[in-house]
């Protein structure tokens, strides 16, 4: 289902979380001047604390219906916050027992600039009565560095996702190691 082929009057819809002025029904109003918020609490102009990750929003539809993919329009205004990024697709067949059934990026040009629709289309279609998106909140765990001697090759410092099972170089900017095993050794240095 894509943006131009459904009919979301029938759908319903739940988020994890909600400010009263961003309900997630905002993000299938047909407009893109309203946006869904995850709830947070504030005072004087400054956060206090934000609804804990991952973010979820769940569709379920009247009936069981055909998915290949999603479109998702990125937050308009008011800062940089509220765009999605890494996120998890789980689908249901029943409406309430969910398996995930695709995992995705979305990249974007740096600053406000880039408000582009993004299109996310599942690696294998298939007919569901719910879909859950989830933003990723990476799990991660530290791994030190090994040192190689002459004979015995050693290993980088790196980082372990257990929410995706990711390897990242950095705990900050999750820098992906696209070839781990050839990435993270460090070969012996000889005699």
């Amino acid at each position: 289902v894509l943006a131009d082929e459904y009919v979301p009057f029938q759908w319903t819809y739940e988020a994890s979380s909600a400010k009263s002025w961003g309900k997630v029904e905002n993000l299938f109003d047909g407009t893109h001047t309203k946006i869904w918020h995850s709830d947070y609490k504030e005072a004087d102009g400054k956060v206090l604390e934000k609804s804990p990750l991952p973010h979820t929003v769940t569709v379920t539809f009247p009936e069981a219906m055909d998915i290949a993919g999603f479109r998702y329009y990125p937050r308009t205004w008011g800062g940089t916050s509220g765009k999605v990024k890494e996120f998890s697709v789980y689908g249901s067949t029943d409406g309430s027992s969910f398996t995930i059934i695709g995992k995705g990026t979305f990249t974007y040009t740096p600053g406000m600039a880039d408000i582009t629709p993004k299109e996310y289309k599942l690696p294998k279609a298939g007919t569901y009565k719910a879909i859950k998106i989830a933003s990723h909140a990476c799990k991660t765990s530290f791994h030190s560095r090994t040192s190689a001697t002459c004979t015995t090759s050693g290993k980088k410092a790196y980082y372990t996702c257990s929410s995706c099972g990711g390897y990242f170089e950095d705990n900050i900017e999750k820098k992906p190691v696209p070839d781990f095993n050839t990435w993270v050794v460090i070969p012996a240095t000889g005699h």
